[in-house]
């Protein structure tokens, strides 16, 4: 419940100064499943945060100090993009048409911004299009735990979580 209850009071980098709190942080655009990822990780007991890039708003200066192996981008074909946001805006009576929310071209540069940040960060970058939020989730914590070992860290295993290989987990041999 902890984890959960910090995902929650952290969505959309909501307390920059709790960022190097987190066992995983996810940062990229809106509406690239940032949200559902970081619950679902809470779910699975890991202290995840997500934090948007927003085109012409620099990241909380937090988030430069958060040990990179933490840190995990995500993006989204700019094409589903635009059908998500799109519906979004239809939702929001029309708002996201102008600013360029919900405009393919727009969104191709926000990209290009988001992956240079992604680059600066040394994040690796995960694509959720058409990906199951489970299969994601497995993919992030996968990621988070081999570049933690690589610089003589460890990611925190909530209870109950075995790490991949561990005798009694699925798979091993």
């Amino acid at each position: 419940m902890a984890a959960i209850d910090f995902a929650v009071r952290n969505d959309d980098g909501a307390m920059p100064a709790v960022l190097h709190e987190a066992d995983i942080c996810l940062v990229g655009p809106s509406r690239s499943g940032k949200t559902p990822l970081s619950i679902y990780l809470a779910y699975l007991g890991y202290k995840a945060v997500n934090v948007p890039l927003v085109p012409g708003i620099a990241p909380p200066p937090e988030l430069f100090t958060v040990d990179r192996w933490r840190i995990i981008g995500l993006t989204m074909d700019a094409d589903r993009l635009l059908t998500i946001r799109g519906e979004r805006v239809k939702g929001l009576g029309g708002f996201g048409t102008k600013d360029g929310y919900a405009d393919l071209v727009k969104i191709y540069d926000e990209l290009d911004e988001i992956a240079r940040i992604h680059r600066r960060l040394g994040a690796p970058v995960i694509d959720t299009t058409g990906v199951a939020l489970e299969e994601a989730a497995a993919r992030i914590i996968e990621i988070v735990d081999e570049r933690a070992k690589k610089v003589g860290a460890h990611l925190r295993r909530p209870p109950g979580v075995m790490a991949p290989g561990d005798p009694w987990s699925p798979g091993h041999n």
